[in-house]
C-alpha cells in the first residue's frame, strides 16, 4: 500500500493505491486489504509457496517416495533455518506443529524465477520500471512507412534514437531545430498500427540498469474513418545492449479473438481467473527467466474481461496452459 489512510472511490467502491511486487502500480479494493502491516500478517516466514510442492523430510530424498517428503500446499510459509551443502533448511507452522524440510537452493531459485515462490527476505519490488512512447516513430491505424522516405521530427529525436537503431527502422540526422528521420525499413500495412516503447528498468536490489525497447504491433478494424484496435497483434522486447529478444504473438497464446466487448481495450491476454494466470505466469517466468518481469509483462499486456463479465464462460473456458 502506498498509503492506508488515502482511498479512492470508483464506481461507487473504495480503492486503495499500491504497488505490485512486480513494480506495477494499482488499486485494490479496501475491503479486501489486511489491516495488519505485512511483517505483522506473515510474520518472520521469508518463503512463500504459490503453488503445491513438496519438502524433503532429509537432504537428498526421493522426491518421489511420500514417506521421504511433505505435502507442501499453496499459501503456507516458511522460514529458512540454515543454508549448508546445497540446501536450504527451512521451518514452518501447519496447525501448530512445527515442519522441518529440506529444498535445494538451486530448485527453490527456479521456483522463485518462475512465481511458485515468493522470497518475502529480498527488496520488492525488484524493478522499478519507467515507460515512455516514441510517439515520432509509431504509426495510425493504415499508415505506412516506407524505405527512403524522410521526415522531420521534434524534440523527442534523443528518445527515438534507441528505437530506430534497435530496430532498423530509420536513421536520425539534421542540425538542433531541424532533425529528419531517414526510414530504412519499410513499416505498417492497412490493418495495423505499430506503436514503440522505451521501458528504463532499474533493479532495485543491484542498484544496476538496463532498457527494453518495444515494437507493438496492433490489428485494426477494417474500412471506415474510425479504425478501432482490435488486438496486439505481436510485442517484441528487445534489449539493445546485449541483443537479447523476447516475442509474444497473440496466435502462440490462444487467446479468443472475440473478448473485445467483454475488454473494452485492445488485448495481447486477458486473465478472468487465477487458473489462467497462474498458466500464463508459468508461461512467461519460462520465457522471461525472471519472475518480476514476467509479472510485469504480463500486467502490461493483459485486459481482463469488465467485473460483471468476468465469469461468463467466453471469458473463462480457454487456457493459457502448453498442451
Amino acid at each position: 500500500m502506498r498509503d492506508r489512510e488515502e482511498s479512492q472511490e470508483i464506481s461507487g467502491k473504495k480503492y486503495l493505491a499500491a504497488t505490485t511486487q512486480d513494480g506495477v502500480d494499482v488499486f485494490v479494493l479496501e475491503s479486501a486489504v489486511t489491516k495488519k502491516p505485512f511483517r505483522e500478517s506473515v510474520g518472520n516466514q521469508e518463503i512463500i509457496f504459490n503453488s503445491a510442492n513438496v519438502l524433503c523430510r532429509s537432504p537428498g530424498c526421493d522426491g518421489n517416495d511420500p514417506e521421504q517428503v511433505w505435502q507442501i500446499h499453496a499459501g503456507e510459509a516458511f522460514n529458512i533455518i540454515d543454508s549448508t551443502h546445497g540446501f536450504y533448511k527451512i521451518s514452518g507452522d501447519r496447525f501448530g506443529n512445527e515442519i522441518i524440510g529440506y529444498i535445494k537452493d538451486s530448485h527453490l531459485e527456479n521456483l522463485t524465477r518462475h512465481g511458485y515462490a515468493t522470497r518475502t527476505d529480498l527488496l520488492h519490488p525488484k524493478y522499478t520500471i519507467t515507460r515512455t512512447e516514441g510517439r515520432e516513430s509509431g504509426t495510425e491505424c493504415g499508415e505506412k512507412r516506407e524505405e527512403g522516405d524522410e521526415r522531420k521530427v521534434g524534440a523527442g529525436i534523443t528518445l527515438e534514437i534507441p528505437i530506430l537503431n534497435t530496430f532498423g527502422i530509420g536513421i536520425a540526422g539534421g542540425v538542433e531545430g531541424a532533425r529528419t528521420v531517414k526510414i530504412t525499413r519499410s513499416y505498417g500495412s492497412d490493418h495495423q498500427k505499430y506503436s514503440f516503447f522505451v521501458y528504463t528498468i532499474k533493479n532495485n536490489r543491484k542498484e544496476e540498469t538496463f532498457t527494453l525497447v518495444a515494437q507493438v504491433i496492433y490489428t485494426c478494424e477494417s474500412g471506415g474513418l474510425i479504425r478501432p484496435l482490435k488486438k496486439i497483434e505481436r510485442v517484441d522486447l528487445k534489449n539493445p545492449e546485449t541483443g537479447e529478444t523476447y516475442s509474444l504473438s497473440f496466435n502462440s497464446f490462444n487467446t479468443p479473438d472475440d473478448l473485445l466487448p467483454y475488454t473494452r481495450s485492445p488485448y495481447l491476454f486477458s486473465v478472468n481467473s487465477y487458473k489462467q494466470y497462474g498458466e500464463l505466469m508459468d508461461r512467461l517466468g519460462t520465457l522471461f527467466d525472471d519472475r518480476a518481469l514476467a509479472g510485469y509483462f504480463l500486467s502490461e499486456f493483459n485486459r481482463s474481461s469488465r467485473s460483471q463479465d468476468r465469469l461468463k464462460p467466453r471469458c473463462q473456458n480457454y487456457s493459457y496452459k502448453i498442451d
